[in-house]
Protein backbone atom coordinates (compact mmCIF):
# COMPACT_ATOMS: atom_id res chain seq x y z
CA UNK A 1 0.00 0.00 0.00
CA UNK A 2 1.07 3.60 -0.52
CA UNK A 3 1.30 6.39 -3.07
CA UNK A 4 4.50 5.29 -4.84
CA UNK A 5 4.44 3.25 -8.04
CA UNK A 6 5.29 -0.44 -7.64
CA UNK A 7 6.38 -2.46 -10.65
CA UNK A 8 7.76 -5.96 -11.30
CA UNK A 9 8.06 -8.31 -8.31
CA UNK A 10 9.27 -11.75 -7.26
CA UNK A 11 7.89 -13.85 -4.40
CA UNK A 12 9.76 -16.74 -2.75
CA UNK A 13 9.04 -19.10 0.15
CA UNK A 14 11.53 -21.51 1.70
CA UNK A 15 8.79 -23.24 3.68
CA UNK A 16 9.37 -21.05 6.74
CA UNK A 17 9.18 -17.46 5.50
CA UNK A 18 7.76 -15.63 2.51
CA UNK A 19 9.98 -12.96 0.94
CA UNK A 20 8.98 -10.34 -1.61
CA UNK A 21 11.35 -8.25 -3.76
CA UNK A 22 10.04 -5.60 -6.13
CA UNK A 23 10.68 -2.34 -7.96
CA UNK A 24 9.38 0.89 -6.40
CA UNK A 25 9.63 4.52 -7.45
CA UNK A 26 11.43 6.73 -4.93
CA UNK A 27 8.98 9.58 -5.48
CA UNK A 28 5.58 10.27 -6.96
CA UNK A 29 5.48 10.10 -10.75
CA UNK A 30 4.05 13.26 -12.33
CA UNK A 31 2.52 13.84 -15.76
CA UNK A 32 5.44 15.78 -17.27
CA UNK A 33 8.13 13.27 -16.24
CA UNK A 34 10.19 12.00 -19.15
CA UNK A 35 10.60 8.26 -19.56
CA UNK A 36 14.26 8.55 -18.57
CA UNK A 37 13.35 10.52 -15.44
CA UNK A 38 10.83 7.86 -14.43
CA UNK A 39 13.46 5.16 -15.00
CA UNK A 40 15.93 7.05 -12.80
CA UNK A 41 13.43 7.01 -9.93
CA UNK A 42 13.16 3.21 -9.76
CA UNK A 43 14.68 1.45 -6.76
CA UNK A 44 14.64 -2.09 -5.32
CA UNK A 45 12.61 -2.92 -2.22
CA UNK A 46 12.37 -6.14 -0.21
CA UNK A 47 10.07 -7.27 2.59
CA UNK A 48 9.04 -10.37 4.55
CA UNK A 49 5.56 -11.61 5.42
CA UNK A 50 4.71 -11.41 9.14
CA UNK A 51 2.50 -14.36 10.06
CA UNK A 52 1.47 -12.76 13.36
CA UNK A 53 0.09 -9.57 11.81
CA UNK A 54 -0.99 -11.16 8.54
CA UNK A 55 0.82 -8.41 6.64
CA UNK A 56 4.15 -7.76 4.98
CA UNK A 57 6.66 -5.82 7.06
CA UNK A 58 7.71 -2.31 6.11
CA UNK A 59 9.95 -2.66 3.06
CA UNK A 60 13.69 -2.13 3.11
CA UNK A 61 14.96 -0.06 0.16
CA UNK A 62 18.19 -1.62 -1.08
CA UNK A 63 19.18 1.05 -3.61
CA UNK A 64 19.48 4.83 -3.57
CA UNK A 65 20.77 6.28 -6.81
CA UNK A 66 19.81 8.18 -9.96
CA UNK A 67 19.83 5.20 -12.33
CA UNK A 68 17.21 2.55 -13.08
CA UNK A 69 17.05 -0.50 -10.83
CA UNK A 70 14.53 -3.19 -11.79
CA UNK A 71 13.75 -6.89 -12.28
CA UNK A 72 14.45 -8.02 -8.72
CA UNK A 73 14.66 -11.79 -8.15
CA UNK A 74 14.86 -13.43 -4.72
CA UNK A 75 15.71 -16.85 -3.31
CA UNK A 76 16.98 -18.43 -0.09
CA UNK A 77 20.37 -20.16 -0.35
CA UNK A 78 21.39 -22.38 2.57
CA UNK A 79 19.22 -20.34 4.92
CA UNK A 80 20.30 -16.93 3.63
CA UNK A 81 17.89 -14.76 1.59
CA UNK A 82 19.56 -13.40 -1.56
CA UNK A 83 18.25 -10.72 -3.95
CA UNK A 84 19.59 -9.87 -7.39
CA UNK A 85 18.49 -7.09 -9.74
CA UNK A 86 19.51 -5.16 -12.84
CA UNK A 87 20.81 -1.60 -12.93
CA UNK A 88 20.79 0.26 -16.25
CA UNK A 89 23.20 3.16 -16.03
CA UNK A 90 21.68 4.92 -19.05
CA UNK A 91 18.12 5.04 -17.63
CA UNK A 92 16.80 3.22 -20.67
CA UNK A 93 13.41 1.96 -19.51
CA UNK A 94 13.80 -1.23 -21.59
CA UNK A 95 17.46 -1.72 -20.66
CA UNK A 96 18.37 -1.74 -24.35
CA UNK A 97 21.96 -0.50 -23.92
CA UNK A 98 25.32 -2.08 -23.12
CA UNK A 99 25.40 -0.49 -19.67
CA UNK A 100 23.69 -3.13 -17.52
CA UNK A 101 24.96 -4.45 -14.20
CA UNK A 102 23.55 -7.22 -12.00
CA UNK A 103 23.76 -6.43 -8.29
CA UNK A 104 23.16 -8.63 -5.26
CA UNK A 105 22.33 -8.18 -1.58
CA UNK A 106 22.08 -10.77 1.22
CA UNK A 107 20.24 -10.87 4.53
CA UNK A 108 22.64 -11.46 7.44
CA UNK A 109 21.77 -11.16 11.14
CA UNK A 110 18.59 -9.22 10.46
CA UNK A 111 20.16 -6.73 8.03
CA UNK A 112 20.41 -6.53 4.24
CA UNK A 113 23.98 -6.06 3.01
CA UNK A 114 25.08 -3.17 0.83
CA UNK A 115 24.64 -3.87 -2.91
CA UNK A 116 27.56 -5.66 -4.55
CA UNK A 117 28.29 -6.14 -8.26
CA UNK A 118 27.65 -9.72 -9.39
CA UNK A 119 27.93 -9.27 -13.20
CA UNK A 120 29.25 -6.08 -14.79
CA UNK A 121 28.74 -4.33 -18.15
CA UNK A 122 26.50 -6.74 -20.07
CA UNK A 123 24.08 -6.16 -22.96
CA UNK A 124 20.31 -5.82 -22.67
CA UNK A 125 18.85 -8.44 -20.34
CA UNK A 126 15.85 -10.41 -21.59
CA UNK A 127 15.38 -12.56 -18.48
CA UNK A 128 17.26 -13.46 -15.32
CA UNK A 129 16.81 -15.50 -12.16
CA UNK A 130 18.69 -16.64 -9.07
CA UNK A 131 18.51 -20.08 -7.50
CA UNK A 132 20.31 -23.29 -6.59
CA UNK A 133 21.96 -25.98 -8.71
CA UNK A 134 23.27 -28.94 -6.68
CA UNK A 135 22.79 -26.76 -3.56
CA UNK A 136 25.09 -24.04 -4.93
CA UNK A 137 23.90 -20.51 -5.64
CA UNK A 138 23.81 -19.59 -9.34
CA UNK A 139 22.55 -16.67 -11.40
CA UNK A 140 21.23 -17.24 -14.91
CA UNK A 141 20.97 -14.41 -17.42
CA UNK A 142 19.63 -14.21 -20.97
CA UNK A 143 21.21 -11.29 -22.82
CA UNK A 144 20.48 -9.85 -26.25
CA UNK A 145 23.92 -9.62 -27.85
CA UNK A 146 23.22 -6.42 -29.81
CA UNK A 147 20.82 -4.95 -27.20
CA UNK A 148 18.15 -4.76 -29.89
CA UNK A 149 15.03 -6.78 -29.07
CA UNK A 150 13.77 -6.55 -32.67
CA UNK A 151 16.54 -8.82 -34.01
CA UNK A 152 16.31 -12.59 -33.59
CA UNK A 153 18.64 -15.49 -32.96
CA UNK A 154 21.23 -13.45 -31.06
CA UNK A 155 20.23 -14.07 -27.45
CA UNK A 156 22.72 -15.85 -25.22
CA UNK A 157 22.06 -17.82 -22.03
CA UNK A 158 24.82 -17.70 -19.41
CA UNK A 159 24.89 -19.34 -15.98
CA UNK A 160 27.19 -17.80 -13.34
CA UNK A 161 28.29 -19.52 -10.13
CA UNK A 162 29.40 -17.83 -6.92
CA UNK A 163 33.07 -18.22 -7.81
CA UNK A 164 32.57 -15.97 -10.83
CA UNK A 165 32.71 -18.75 -13.40
CA UNK A 166 30.42 -18.40 -16.41
CA UNK A 167 29.03 -21.14 -18.64
CA UNK A 168 27.44 -19.92 -21.88
CA UNK A 169 25.10 -21.86 -24.15
CA UNK A 170 24.88 -21.38 -27.90
CA UNK A 171 23.04 -18.32 -29.23
CA UNK A 172 19.33 -18.69 -29.95
CA UNK A 173 15.89 -17.24 -29.32
CA UNK A 174 15.98 -17.50 -25.53
CA UNK A 175 13.21 -15.58 -23.80
CA UNK A 176 12.64 -16.91 -20.27
CA UNK A 177 14.72 -18.58 -17.54
CA UNK A 178 13.50 -20.06 -14.23
CA UNK A 179 15.07 -21.82 -11.24
CA UNK A 180 12.78 -24.29 -9.44
CA UNK A 181 13.40 -27.26 -7.14
CA UNK A 182 17.12 -27.43 -7.81
CA UNK A 183 16.74 -27.29 -11.60
CA UNK A 184 17.20 -24.50 -14.14
CA UNK A 185 14.60 -24.28 -16.92
CA UNK A 186 14.53 -22.10 -20.01
CA UNK A 187 12.57 -21.37 -23.18
CA UNK A 188 14.29 -21.28 -26.58
CA UNK A 189 12.51 -21.06 -29.92
CA UNK A 190 9.37 -23.04 -29.05
CA UNK A 191 11.05 -25.55 -26.74
CA UNK A 192 11.65 -25.83 -22.99
CA UNK A 193 14.87 -27.30 -21.60
CA UNK A 194 16.43 -27.92 -18.20
CA UNK A 195 19.73 -28.67 -16.47
CA UNK A 196 20.32 -30.00 -12.94
CA UNK A 197 23.96 -29.00 -12.49
CA UNK A 198 26.22 -26.10 -13.46
CA UNK A 199 27.79 -26.63 -16.90
CA UNK A 200 25.53 -29.54 -17.86
CA UNK A 201 24.27 -30.11 -21.38
CA UNK A 202 20.68 -29.09 -21.94
CA UNK A 203 17.87 -31.65 -21.60
CA UNK A 204 14.77 -31.25 -23.77
CA UNK A 205 11.40 -31.26 -21.98
CA UNK A 206 9.12 -30.34 -24.86
CA UNK A 207 9.41 -28.91 -28.37
CA UNK A 208 5.64 -28.74 -28.83
CA UNK A 209 5.02 -25.11 -27.85
CA UNK A 210 3.20 -23.48 -30.76
CA UNK A 211 3.87 -20.08 -32.28
CA UNK A 212 0.93 -18.58 -30.37
CA UNK A 213 2.38 -19.67 -27.01
CA UNK A 214 3.73 -17.09 -24.60
CA UNK A 215 7.44 -17.58 -23.98
CA UNK A 216 7.30 -17.03 -20.22
CA UNK A 217 6.28 -19.88 -17.93
CA UNK A 218 6.14 -20.94 -14.29
CA UNK A 219 7.16 -24.19 -12.60
CA UNK A 220 5.26 -25.59 -9.61
CA UNK A 221 5.70 -28.87 -7.75
CA UNK A 222 3.48 -31.22 -5.78
CA UNK A 223 5.11 -34.28 -4.20
CA UNK A 224 6.83 -36.11 -7.10
CA UNK A 225 4.98 -34.20 -9.81
CA UNK A 226 6.09 -31.01 -11.53
CA UNK A 227 3.98 -28.70 -13.68
CA UNK A 228 5.25 -26.23 -16.25
CA UNK A 229 2.45 -23.72 -16.84
CA UNK A 230 2.30 -21.39 -19.84
CA UNK A 231 -0.24 -19.41 -21.86
CA UNK A 232 -1.52 -19.99 -25.38
CA UNK A 233 -3.42 -17.24 -27.20
CA UNK A 234 -6.29 -17.99 -29.56
CA UNK A 235 -8.78 -16.14 -31.74
CA UNK A 236 -11.88 -17.93 -30.45
CA UNK A 237 -14.87 -15.81 -29.48
CA UNK A 238 -15.47 -12.11 -29.96
CA UNK A 239 -12.29 -10.92 -28.24
CA UNK A 240 -10.07 -13.98 -28.49
CA UNK A 241 -8.82 -15.97 -25.55
CA UNK A 242 -5.82 -17.10 -23.56
CA UNK A 243 -5.68 -20.70 -22.34
CA UNK A 244 -3.40 -22.12 -19.66
CA UNK A 245 -1.48 -25.23 -20.67
CA UNK A 246 0.61 -27.59 -18.54
CA UNK A 247 3.48 -29.96 -19.24
CA UNK A 248 3.40 -32.50 -16.40
CA UNK A 249 6.23 -34.58 -14.97
CA UNK A 250 5.01 -37.72 -13.18
CA UNK A 251 8.34 -38.70 -11.65
CA UNK A 252 9.54 -40.49 -14.77
CA UNK A 253 8.53 -38.67 -17.97
CA UNK A 254 7.19 -35.34 -19.16
CA UNK A 255 3.75 -35.28 -20.78
CA UNK A 256 2.67 -33.59 -23.97
CA UNK A 257 1.12 -30.14 -23.35
CA UNK A 258 -2.36 -30.38 -21.80
CA UNK A 259 -4.91 -27.55 -21.78
CA UNK A 260 -6.04 -26.77 -18.23
CA UNK A 261 -8.28 -23.74 -18.71
CA UNK A 262 -10.24 -21.89 -21.36
CA UNK A 263 -10.31 -18.16 -20.76
CA UNK A 264 -11.92 -15.36 -22.73
CA UNK A 265 -9.82 -12.28 -23.32
CA UNK A 266 -6.16 -11.59 -22.65
CA UNK A 267 -4.28 -13.03 -19.68
CA UNK A 268 -1.12 -11.02 -19.00
CA UNK A 269 0.62 -13.19 -16.42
Amino acid sequence: EGTLADLDFDLYSDGENVWLAYTQANRKIVADDSVAKIAASLEIAVTKYDVETGKFEDPVILTNNNTMDSNAQITVANGTPVVIWVNNGDNNIFGMTENNTVFTSRFFDGTWSSPEVYINDIPAIVSLDVGLLTDKLCVSVICDADSDFTTSGDCVLTVYDEAGNAYTYRAGNYECVRFADGLLYWYNNGSIYFIDAYGDSENLISNMLTSDSASDFEVISSDDEKYILYRVYNTEGEHGGCDIYAIIYDGATWSVPVRLTTTDGYVDS
